[in-house]
Order: C-alpha cells, then structure tokens, then sequence
C-alpha cells in the first residue's frame, strides 16, 4: 500500500544520502559496551519516549509505570518468542534506550532476569529541541544520540514509542519486512507477525 511505499522510499533514500561514519560507529560500539551488550550476538531493543527529556521540554508522553510495564511486558513477549525461532540458548539481552536516566534504571529494576541492559550517566540529546548550553559535552551528546540511532538500528528486533526516533530505528534497518512492534499493540499475534520477518540465523544488524 501507500504507507508501505513511503516506508520504501525512505529507506532507500537515506541510505542513498547518510552513511555512518567510523567515529559514529564506534560509538555505536561504545554505548553497547557500557551497557553490557555484545554486537555479535542478536539483541532487542526498547525506545522509551516519556516527554520527560532530561534537556530539552515536551508534552508528556509514555511515563508512569503502568505504560512502562507495557514496554517491559513487549520486550519480555519477543524475548521468548526470538529464543525460539532463533534456537538460542537463553534469552537475548534488551538494550533500554529513553530520553532521560530514570526510566533505564526504572524497567532494570524490574528485571529479575539481568537481560535488560542500557548505557547510564549519558546526557540525553535532541537535536531539535534540546537546550545546548545545559550540556558539559554537546558534541558528545551529539555523537551519542547517533551512535544509539545505529543501535536501535542494528538490533534484531525493536520496541517502539510513539516517535519518529523509533520509526527511524525500525524503517532504517537492512532487515525489511522488520521486526518491530509498538509498546501499546504488542499483541500475541503481533509478536508473531514480527517474528516470522526474522531470517535464520538470527543476527545484529
């Protein structure tokens, strides 16, 4: 259909205009260090928009606990599904991406299981609304957010918000028909539908 067609061409338009460069990716690489997490290996990620940004002012959005446990709840539906069509061995580990700190260690809390991991004490850029004097490291800031764009990106599956940062880290994957699914329609039968798009062996990016 028409949406499937924009999505098309907004891939292979960026692709034909970006390309990460080695400073980006690297910090691609770091950020996934910090949290614990191996790029050789399949992984899901969590994008969590509140509206709580820790730099820059939004309506709120996803913040409460109860729509944090549905992100929580998302992740913890693909994880058992993807252990088994991936035939891993445990389950894979969940890279925790949000605007601010807080909600990392909220959902890490939580998890009993040590699978969720996410990258702390990193200032929370966005690029067109945060307020750059506030930062000690804006060109950081900025390389970071990048850097967790490609991470969002290079995951086997991803859970998304209501934001185009997660549309972006779904529709950018090489792996199209994506496996992705939103927070608040993590159905069953959606886990599935996503899962199904996976190619064996299972891998990163």
């Amino acid at each position: 259909g028409c949406q499937g067609e924009q999505r098309s061409l907004f891939h292979m338009g960026f692709w034909t205009l970006f390309r990460f460069t080695h400073r980006l990716q690297q910090q691609s690489e770091q950020l996934r260090q910090l949290a614990g997490i191996s790029s050789r290996l399949p992984y899901i990620s969590i994008h969590i928009r509140t509206g709580q940004g820790e730099t820059f002012d939004d309506p709120l959005r996803h913040n409460g606990d109860a729509e944090l446990q549905k992100f929580r709840q998302c992740a913890i539906r693909l994880q058992r599904a993807m252990r088994q069509k991936c035939k891993l061995f445990s389950a894979p580990p969940v890279y925790v991406a949000a605007d601010n700190n807080y909600v990392k260690s909220r959902l890490q809390r939580w998890d009993e299981s040590g699978a969720f991991k996410a990258a702390h004490d990193i200032e929370v850029l966005h690029i067109g609304k945060s307020r750059f004097k506030e930062f000690d490291n804006v060109s950081l800031a900025y390389d970071r957010v990048w850097g967790e764009l490609k991470v969002l990106i290079d995951s086997t599956c991803i859970v998304m918000s209501r934001s185009k940062f997660s549309y972006m880290g779904s529709e950018l994957s090489p792996q199209q028909p994506r496996c992705a699914v939103t927070f608040d329609q993590c159905s069953e039968e959606n886990v599935t539908t996503a899962i199904e798009s996976l190619r064996t062996p299972c891998t990163a990016g």
